[in-house]
């Protein structure tokens, strides 16, 4: 069995619920695919009575004839038979009775397939739930990867709102969660914020590795290889989708791969009339595959950018979707080696360091700031003229400036002081902060030179480098 890697906290959740022998329970679990939400539940369900069924992409009545074995072996000696549970009702009441004075769990996963085979799914289970599901001891979970149509189902206008104990949006793992695959490994701090930066925050992914191999031919045979398992994986991602016009995402996601972050910019670059592209952009944005991007503290609309919020899809468009001829047809470590390779210090410094220190602020600021960080963000003006990796605010009401480098070699004094002279772009913006306290952090991953080392203890600067980074 794979490793079981963090999810602790809704695994705790989710056995207090199953604990809780007095009523019955809902759960509304959903995620991207990949995230470990079916591998939570089988983990969390492994010793108890319970029956979990995987929606496909064919029709209703095939489904329900798949759930209806499933269910069955629950209690085959229960006197139902198949054509007793023909339809969904039927194998709810089912399901309850077989719950009538012990805790059962039904798990139905990738639920929005029943749903886009018949919308009235989401009707016919709550009349079951507020009939016969709530006065059992059932524990009915709703799991599914689709975030749009998961995520309505507790909207105010849906049938089943209101009724779920529980709802989460399983998130993708942060890297200190990653660095949990690679704890045996035996790792530099740098390979495992790489490992991180190449595959995100997918377990799954990570699971793949092998960690008796160095990352480089985990990458190779894995990622770039033409028979590799992740090789083509953003086209399996996709599909599941059930997205039409594939080209046209595909023609988008590369254009702000290869940094056109403006409407009108990926409209040139993606060759698709801004106003059609922005039901593509809509569904990108709702499946978290992008995201907007705003200055910290400014959320005007015109200086919103686009940005690829996974690492792997990131690396998948902008480092290898440009070499995907030559990986097909040539040997791959010559590729990787020559061309590849020589591109992931600067695809870490400008697309993944950034977000990897702000998560260590997020998880670890308090025990190295007077104050948990409370928001912070990317600072940028339009003209170019100042940018700041992270602008932020303690819950002290302080401020907090940082500066993260991606280097290869310590970094110097210059460095220190360029982030020094920064405060004064920040408050000529934002001349309401210059009488705040001011904190300064510098993030180097492979750490900093003495002369660094004493100027920041003389001036108070906070110094974490990529050991740090992932000590606990």
């Amino acid at each position: 069995m794979l490793p079981f890697v963090d999810r602790v906290m809704q695994l705790e959740k989710l056995s207090s619920l199953w604990n809780d022998h007095k009523h019955a329970q809902s759960v509304l679990l959903y995620g991207r695919r990949r995230m470990g939400k079916t591998y939570l539940l089988q983990h969390f369900l492994n010793d108890k009575p319970h029956a979990y069924f995987l929606a496909s992409d064919t029709s209703l009545s095939q489904n329900l004839a798949d759930l209806a074995h499933t269910v069955l072996e629950l209690d085959p000696d229960s006197g139902y038979t198949l054509s007793d549970l023909a339809s969904l009702p039927n194998i709810l009441r089912f399901m309850s009775h077989l719950a009538s004075t012990r805790r059962v769990g039904l798990v139905l996963d990738e639920f929005q397939y029943l749903i886009s085979s018949d919308p009235s799914i989401p009707s016919q289970i709550q009349a079951w739930w507020d009939k016969d599901g709530i006065r059992s001891k059932i524990m009915l979970v709703l799991c599914g990867s689709h975030i749009g149509m998961m995520s309505a189902l507790e909207s105010g206008s849906n049938p089943l709102y209101g009724r779920f104990n529980v709802t989460y949006q399983l998130p993708p793992m942060n890297y200190r969660q990653v660095a949990e695959f690679y704890a045996e490994s035996g790792y530099s701090s740098r390979d495992i914020l790489l490992a991180y930066g190449i595959l995100g925050g997918t377990p799954r992914y990570h699971a793949l590795m092998d960690v008796s191999l160095p990352l480089d031919e985990n990458i190779i045979q894995t990622v770039l290889s033409p028979m590799g398992f992740l090789t083509h994986e953003p086209e399996v991602l996709m599909s599941s989708t059930q997205a039409r016009e594939a080209a046209a995402y595909n023609s988008i996601i590369r254009a702000v791969a290869q940094g056109h972050t403006r409407n009108s910019d990926i409209s040139g670059a993606a060759d698709i009339p801004v106003a059609r592209m922005q039901y593509t952009l809509r569904n990108l944005l709702e499946w978290e595959w992008i995201n907007r991007e705003y200055p910290y503290g400014d959320t005007r609309e015109k200086m919103g950018l686009y940005k690829i919020t996974d690492p792997f899809l990131m690396f998948y468009y902008h480092v290898m979707n440009p070499f995907r001829s030559e990986l097909a047809m040539k040997p791959v470590e010559g590729i990787y080696r020559s061309r590849i390779e020589p591109m992931l210090n600067g695809y870490m410094g400008k697309f993944v360091f950034e977000g990897i220190c702000k998560q260590h602020l997020m998880i670890e600021g308090h025990h190295t700031l007077p104050s948990p960080v409370k928001t912070c963000g990317r600072y940028w003006e339009r003209d170019g003229t100042h940018e700041i990796d992270i602008v932020g605010h303690l819950e002290d009401r302080s401020l907090l400036l940082a500066e993260c480098k991606w280097s290869s070699k310590p970094i110097g004094v210059a460095v220190l002081q360029s982030l020094l002279a920064k405060r004064a772009a920040w408050v000529a913006a934002h001349p309401a902060d210059e009488k705040l306290n001011c904190h300064y952090l510098l993030y180097s991953l492979a750490g900093f030179d003495d002369h660094t080392r004493i100027a920041a203890e003389a001036m108070g600067v906070g110094l974490v480098d990529g050991e740090l980074l992932l000590s606990k």
